[in-house]
């Protein structure tokens, strides 16, 4: 009992640094509306939904892939971790970017980016991550505080556009299980049903087949995690990045119109429908904007065109007009102007020949992240989550950040640099640490040393009840045996004064030959009297008096030593109403028990050859109890008493000692 106690004393100081046993998975399907799921067409993800949680998340903006997968790993706006579009430039090194460059430069623009699942490699030495296809695992990231060590995750497998989904899970789970280095957290990216909703649009049958097979698949994972004995270590998280809205060949929009109507007029794009960066390059010639605020000029003069020839269907903004709600400026890549469509419709600079599979039907993304289209999924499932729970409060996946780093037991104070609030998602599980809180730590170690300090009371007060048991059990046979002087009498009989107030029924003291205390004469019974013999037999005739319960403390302690053997309990019980002699018996006296009789005083005296043998047995015991210095040694002893007597004795003795000795074992 004292080790757990220990323990948890030092749970709170040890937690930071134990291995969490938990594991974490989390899915990405590209694309997925929550609408797609329903009990015939998802039967698995509808069973997650119904029994697990199930939450209203949004994306950010731009409502696009590569920066929203960026986002709800490091929990930072798209300008923070730097990844803007699918498609953007680099205006101080004129380079695109491309999802191929494991460049750092990329995806840690400002060196603040840590990914979860680096986050998790580096917050202890003996956890792995894995990474399946997830966009920007390829790339290596620092821990937040010393930029010149970097770091990849540990287990990784680059993207395939043709990839058989079941291998990916048959990969995640070998390496979930690995007998030497097990991963603890795991993030997979499925690009459907994305990739075929482009082509043909969110709602054809060739998105829903696509939908299916996902459901198929989480299917398999539940199964193999039950195999493999994990389904109540994981926690799981599916999830997309993103809606789609549909788009039909009537909404598609042209803007190199807008050169002709406004001669002079040029800028480059950089993007991706329906949203686009754009360097301004030179104004309309009939443009009243000074050459100074050329940036204005290209907006304006866009933005008329907009009005005049597309009904207003698509905006221009100077970067630092963009909505404070979308967290989208303040950032070079993102360049001086933002071009975005409404809802539905795409927008292009020209018309390049290209048409989707589906066509006139197709689908996008990256609209506002408040309409209900671009809504991504979330489901969550897993021993720290709730079951059968609707998340009230909307969040956005940023705040997944400090939800996976409670999950995985790690402090957010050792990786602040995070958007997300924990405060928007906590209520989703069965229980939070708030590992930031340090008021929390103390309270938990203030519990801990409270529990502790009442185990340690309640083991010392066990303990000394169990000793002081002890010490009352064996008071009597320490006092018998100690060598102290007449005192150790009187405080025996005191003793068994207070037992035999409460405990006569219970209790049985029993007195063997050799267990003779060592001072029970006191001064009248020095060996040089007398009258000896007397005094002995007036003892016996005493001790042979019928005594009852309330006359338990009037025994005369002075037959201890002679070898009687008083059973005194069992004479108690014996006791009738009319009270009942004290049978005793004596090894040295001739006295048996047809010797006694309701007549206290009808008792034989004991034969010349007994006689002897007390007088003998006298000399000894005040040779062993008297105190004086003036002792008879053995010497002194055998000159009054012959050799042959005193072998006799001596010999009889010890057969007696050694036969009281079996009794006691």
């Amino acid at each position: 009992m004292i080790i757990p106690t220990y323990e948890m004393i030092n749970i709170s100081k040890k937690h930071h640094q134990r291995h969490n046993h938990f594991k974490l998975v989390v899915f990405s399907f590209d694309g997925f509306r929550p609408d797609y799921i329903t009990v015939e067409r998802t039967p698995n993800l509808y069973d997650i939904a119904k029994n697990g949680v199930q939450g209203i998340m949004r994306s950010t903006f731009v409502t696009k892939t590569f920066p929203n997968h960026q986002s709800i790993v490091t929990g930072l706006y798209e300008p923070y971790h730097g990844i803007v579009n699918n498609k953007f430039i680099d205006p101080l090194t004129k380079q695109p970017f491309s999802v191929n460059n494991d460049s750092w430069f990329w995806w840690d623009q400002h060196n603040i980016s840590v990914p979860i699942y680096i986050a998790n490699q580096y917050y202890e030495s003996n956890r792995y991550s894995i990474s399946l296809q997830w966009p920007g695992s390829i790339s290596n990231y620092t821990d937040g505080y010393h930029l010149d060590h970097r770091e990849r995750v540990h287990y990784l497998e680059n993207y395939q556009s043709n990839v058989d989904f079941f291998h990916l899970i048959d990969v995640l789970m070998k390496w979930l299980t690995d007998p030497i280095k097990p991963a603890n957290l795991a993030f997979v990216y499925f690009q459907q049903p994305d990739e075929t909703a482009h082509q043909y649009g969110p709602f054809s049958d060739e998105v829903y087949e696509q939908v299916q097979l996902i459901d198929k698949v989480v299917g398999y994972f539940q199964q193999q995690l039950l195999k493999m004995n994990l389904a109540h270590l994981t926690n799981v998280i599916y999830l997309s990045d993103h809606g789609m809205s549909e788009i039909r060949s009537e909404r598609s929009l042209y803007i190199d119109k807008c050169d002709k109507y406004y001669p002079g007029l040029k800028y480059e794009l950089y993007g991706s429908s329906p949203t686009w960066s754009a360097i301004p390059i030179s104004a309309p010639k009939l443009s009243s904007q000074k050459s100074s605020e050329l940036a204005k000029s290209v907006r304006d003069a866009l933005n008329d065109c907009s009005h005049k020839y597309y009904n207003g269907k698509f905006s221009v903004y100077l970067q630092e007009e963009i909505a404070d709600e979308f967290h989208y400026k303040n950032n070079i890549r993102i360049l001086p102007l933002f071009i975005i469509s409404e809802e539905g419709y795409d927008v292009n600079y020209k018309d390049v020949g290209y048409r989707p599979k589906g066509y006139p039907i197709w689908g996008n993304h990256g609209y506002n992240s408040s309409l209900p289209s671009m809504q991504p999924l979330f489901l969550a499932k897993g021993p720290r989550f709730k079951t059968s729970y609707s998340h009230p409060i909307p969040f956005e996946n940023i705040d997944l950040y400090p939800l996976m780093l409670n999950l995985l037991d790690i402090p957010l104070k050792h990786f602040p640099t995070t958007n997300g609030t924990f405060e928007h998602v906590h209520q989703m599980l069965i229980y939070q640490l708030y590992l930031n809180d340090d008021k929390f730590t103390m309270s938990l170690n203030v519990f801990f040393y409270l529990i502790s300090g009442f185990m340690i009371i309640f083991l010392a007060g066990f303990c000394f009840v169990c000793i002081s048991g002890r010490i009352e059990k064996n008071y009597l046979r320490n006092s018998i045996d100690s060598s102290s002087s007449s005192s150790t009498s009187k405080r025996l009989i005191n003793y068994l004064k207070k037992i035999s107030n409460g405990q006569q029924n219970e209790q049985r003291y029993r007195m063997f030959a050799n267990e003779r205390p060592t001072s029970h004469l006191d001064s009248s019974d020095d060996d040089d009297d007398n009258n000896g013999e007397d005094e002995l037999f007036n003892r016996n005739r005493h001790q042979q008096k019928a005594i009852n319960k309330n006359q338990l403390t009037d025994i005369d302690w002075d037959i201890l030593g002679t070898g009687l053997d008083i059973d005194l309990v069992g004479q108690l019980k014996n006791e009738t109403s009319n009270g009942q002699n004290i049978v005793k018996r004596n090894e040295y006296l001739d006295i048996s028990s047809d010797n006694t009789s309701d007549n206290n005083d009808n008792v034989d005296r004991p034969s010349s050859k007994s006689k002897r043998k007390n007088e003998i047995i006298s000399l000894l015991i005040t040779d062993d109890d008297d105190d004086d210095c003036n002792n008879m040694n053995d010497k002194e002893i055998k000159i009054k008493i012959n050799n042959e007597e005193f072998e006799n004795l001596i010999s009889e003795t010890n057969v007696i000692t050694n036969n009281n000795n079996k009794v006691i074992e």
